[in-house]
């Protein structure tokens, strides 16, 4: 599955060389190749795998989603932003290249996105919809929405920071598993179920991170909710919230072991 979903990212970065300036898809090839987990692609194939959608109709948009989660690491680096030199282990497109570079090659990866969408995936059903749950997610509601909300650093309670943690990190990981159900046209009532299934993913994936970074000493001085609640009250709470994730599951009529399993392996990062 994966596999192929590679080939499909070496495809589109293949046609970038000729279409484009060299340095600018060598930083976008740069930054697509960087050693991520593919997470959020990954969520939408096996949602995709569950509810029985073809891998051709969700591949466009499993890139897609792969590519603004992309293009929102470059900019999150930037000296603006985080001001980070290295993601994970090699330097930030800014460092590797030149700060232009990095702004022009994250701008080209959030147009890809529906370019990708729109012209390969002219035959997918409930496309106008699917696209507009990937717009939502990226903006101003969603994650553009949570980045500006962190960076404004006027929360101070839990349940500001969870509601800045479901955009910014779970707006497009609730999106990687509605979309393919949009797609396949499921009944509202199990979209709903769904979409609280996206919603409690991104939540759990996000706490998981701020727990991590905390042990390693990361992002000192920055206000998350493992910071304001101790770890060991984050970990309570990710164990209630797995609980209700299992719950959420249960209900649903599809077999979802093969997705209920990649979650458990976020949740404990053995993935």
């Amino acid at each position: 599955m994966m596999l192929e979903f590679e080939k499909f990212v070496n495809s589109y970065v293949y046609g970038l060389r000729t279409q484009t300036d060299e340095k600018l898809a060598s930083a976008i090839t740069y930054a697509l190749n960087g050693g991520g987990k593919r997470v959020r692609p990954k969520l939408m194939l096996l949602t995709s795998e569950v509810i029985g959608l073809s891998k051709s109709l969700i591949m466009p948009f499993a890139l897609a989603i792969e590519c603004i989660h992309t293009y929102s690491l470059i900019h999150d680096d930037l000296p603006a932003m985080d001001n980070d030199n290295f993601r994970r282990g090699r330097l930030t497109v800014h460092k590797a290249y030149d700060y232009a570079t990095a702004i022009l090659a994250g701008d080209a990866l959030l147009n890809a996105a529906f370019e990708v969408v729109l012209n390969q995936s002219k035959e997918i059903p409930n496309l106008i919809r699917a696209a507009s749950t990937l717009a939502s997610a990226s903006g101003a509601r969603g994650m553009v929405g949570g980045q500006a909300r962190e960076l404004s650093k006027s929360c101070h309670t839990t349940s500001e920071l969870l509601e800045i943690y479901s955009k910014k990190t779970g707006a497009l990981i609730s999106a990687s598993i509605v979309i393919p159900c949009q797609i396949c046209n499921i009944n509202e009532n199990e979209l709903a179920l769904f979409e609280e299934i996206g919603n409690t993913t991104g939540l759990i994936f996000q706490l998981v991170d701020d727990i991590l970074d905390m042990e390693k000493e990361l992002g000192l001085g920055k206000l998350t909710f493992a910071t304001l609640m101790g770890s060991e009250n984050t970990e309570s709470f990710i164990k209630e919230k797995t609980e209700y994730l299992h719950r959420l599951f249960s209900k649903s009529k599809y077999n979802c072991s093969c997705l209920i399993r990649y979650i458990e392996e976020l949740t404990y990062r053995s993935v």
